[in-house]
């Protein structure tokens, strides 16, 4: 099993884009657990803070992309809460 910790700017980079790849035909499930897996190594990221305002808008961006995934399978998401 690989793990995703301490992944600097351009790696999360390509875990975002393939997070942006397969959400469209991604179950609610495995679109819930992507981000999730994105959202973990986000925060276990190497610390380089000339890229802090660029991982930042990253993690907009694909917060923003399952936001709007959720918004489009409410039933789905309800038993999550």
């Amino acid at each position: 099993m690989s793990t995703f910790e301490g992944l600097n700017y351009e790696q999360l980079k390509k875990l975002a884009r393939e997070f942006h790849e397969a959400l469209p035909s991604a179950t609610p499930d495995e679109a819930d657990n992507g981000f999730k897996c994105f959202s973990l190594a986000w925060m276990n990221r190497k610390e380089e803070p000339h890229w802090n305002t660029s991982l930042k808008i990253l993690m907009e961006m694909v917060a923003k992309e399952f936001t709007a995934y959720q918004a489009l399978h409410p039933d789905d998401f309800k038993k999550h809460m």
